[in-house]
């Protein structure tokens, strides 16, 4: 007997869709809608991962090939799937017997009951008769079995895939008569909503928020490895930058929108380089509200699908939680109490959830917002993938990346060109003020300024400016302050910087606070921006027409 010790963390794997197969018998027992097609297409490289291989063969055994199959099934990771069935600090899921043992106490149901889906499990010394198999007629299991029932034939008997480690053979399949297989071990799904990831989910109600167009998957596809990279951090920092649920979230968003998390950032700090503004990194999740706050995006206490939702820390000294709301349901206010009961489980019961949701659809009666939610290191526990329905007035506020112009879009080109003249003194020294003046001509893009042009190549992502040098005095000023401030203004470009400035920072502090209740000071200060910025229009349009 082969014991192996493997962690209880997470291991981000795709799902896997089962493949329509037709059963030759109808209204069998399934513990799956459908049965598998007949292939060795288990995720092999997940196994060799968890447990800490570099070739899998030596494990591809009965017992984990069964094992890994329902896993794939069910759309969880090896590594996770073993983890919920561990009962102690070591499993054994090459023994047969390990897995009879802990199966029942996790929820899962082993009996006499052939069916699709379920692992058949042979106890030491089981000899077997196989029909439709390369070496056919008896086999006996010295160290015990476990294979998996992948479908029932019409006399009743058992179609089986395994992998025939003690017989010498590789992946197989093969007929059984059903009275062969001591017992069932079904792992399906556990009757404990915690024990299992639920995915398919209902589509959020009609009519709610949306950040994206499209309910999307659940799954743990988060690719720690690859967002580790994208951010350059070490790998022996990965859990504590990568691992968290802040940089789970912004990893969602950004793969929705197209890129990652590194180009997700950089095309907001790039537009806030443009607008002058910067802010400090978002350190925990609770301040992740307050860090694209103050870069402009909209965060209020509005539920939608794709937002990010954050919570302040419950107590001094926590770093608060961030999770993704991947549906939004208007639930019966009268079924709160099963609703929250849901909540409990780090993994709702999709069955259940599904009956309130048939339930609110055809009633007229008051109803209040679910989120169901997405997050690492939280719900599942640490370092984990997990879900999570809750109310969702819950959260503090709801982050709305994935429609910031700033996270959705890259740069344009009169952006790159503004970016570069942002960002470089002696450019703005030499160019002086920016003009109204652009020319397109293919993909490059010109912007004339006082004494120079700014051209940008969308092909090559390459600009290039033309202007006189810098003067003794230009010089001089650009050493004595490398980031010396363009030339001055005119009267009007100065009054329309001043009122764009006011304009933003009133829809920066209004993003910031909305589904606040602002203060009395604040109020004022917002309604006193708000006069400054009519005054100065004002006196903008009188000096324009006086010219």
């Amino acid at each position: 007997m082969l014991l192996i010790s493997i962690a209880v963390s997470a291991f981000a794997s795709a799902g896997f869709t089962p493949v329509a197969f037709a059963d030759d018998v109808q209204l069998v027992a399934q513990d799956f809608p459908a049965t598998t097609r007949f292939a060795d297409d288990v995720d092999w490289d997940g196994v060799k991962a968890a447990f800490g291989l570099d070739d899998a063969s030596v494990v591809k055994t009965g017992p984990v090939f069964a094992l890994a199959r329902v896993a794939k099934l069910r759309g969880i990771p090896f590594r996770d799937f073993i983890g919920q069935l561990a009962d102690g600090p070591n499993v054994e899921p090459m023994n047969p017997d390990w897995l009879k043992r802990v199966a029942p106490p996790k929820g899962y149901t082993v009996d006499t009951t052939p069916a699709v889906g379920a692992i058949a499990y042979f106890p030491k010394g089981t000899t077997l008769t196989r029909t439709g198999v390369r070496n056919a007629g008896p086999a006996t299991y010295q160290g015990g079995h476990l294979a998996y029932v992948a479908g029932i034939n019409a006399d009743g008997g058992l179609r089986i895939e395994e992998y025939g480690y003690y017989t010498g053979e590789g992946y197989q399949t093969y007929s059984m008569p059903a009275s062969s297989v001591h017992e069932f071990i079904h792992l399906a799904k556990s009757t404990k909503p915690s024990d299992w990831i639920a995915g398919d989910f209902e589509p959020s109600s009609p009519g709610v928020p949306r950040d994206i167009p499209n309910d999307v998957p659940f799954g743990n596809n988060y690719p720690v490895d690859d967002v580790a990279k994208d951010l350059k951090v070490p790998a022996e920092k990965v859990a504590d930058s990568v691992l968290q649920c802040g940089t789970f979230a912004e990893w969602w968003v950004a793969n929705q929108l197209g890129t990652n998390n590194g180009g997700l950032q950089q095309r907001i700090q790039d537009r806030g380089a443009i607008r002058g503004v910067s802010a400090a990194p978002g350190g925990s999740a609770a301040k992740l509200d307050e860090h694209y706050g103050d870069y402009g995006v909209r965060v209020d206490r509005t539920a939608a699908v794709g937002a990010i939702a954050t919570w302040e820390a419950e107590k001094p000294g926590e770093p608060g939680h961030a999770a993704v709301v991947t549906r939004v349901y208007r639930l019966l206010k009268s079924d709160k109490e099963k609703a929250d009961q849901l909540g409990e489980d780090a993994y709702p019961d999709t069955g259940a959830l599904k009956k309130l949701i048939d339930a609110a659809r055809a009633a007229k009666e008051p109803k209040l917002t679910y989120v169901l939610m997405e997050d690492y290191n939280g719900f599942g526990g640490p370092n984990k993938y997990g879900q999570k329905l809750r109310p969702a007035e819950d959260a503090d506020h709801y982050v709305h990346l994935a429609t910031s112009v700033d996270a959705a879009t890259p740069l344009t080109p009169r952006e790159e060109i503004a970016k570069r003249y942002k960002r470089n003194a002696e450019m703005r020294l030499r160019l002086g003020n920016p003009t109204d003046r652009f020319e397109v001509d293919g993909t490059k893009t010109t912007q004339h300024f006082e004494t120079g042009s700014v051209t940008y190549d969308s092909a090559t992502g390459k600009g290039e400016y033309s202007a006189p040098k810098l003067s003794a005095a230009q010089q001089q000023s650009l050493k004595d302050n490398p980031a010396a401030a363009p030339p001055a203004r005119t009267n009007e470009q100065r009054l329309a910087a001043q009122i764009k400035q006011l304009q933003d920072t009133v829809r920066d502090i209004t993003a910031k606070y909305e589904g606040r209740k602002p203060s009395g000071p604040l109020s004022a200060a917002l309604l006193g921006i708000a006069d400054k910025i009519i005054q100065l229009q004002a006196k903008l349009a009188t000096t324009t027409q006086e010219k």
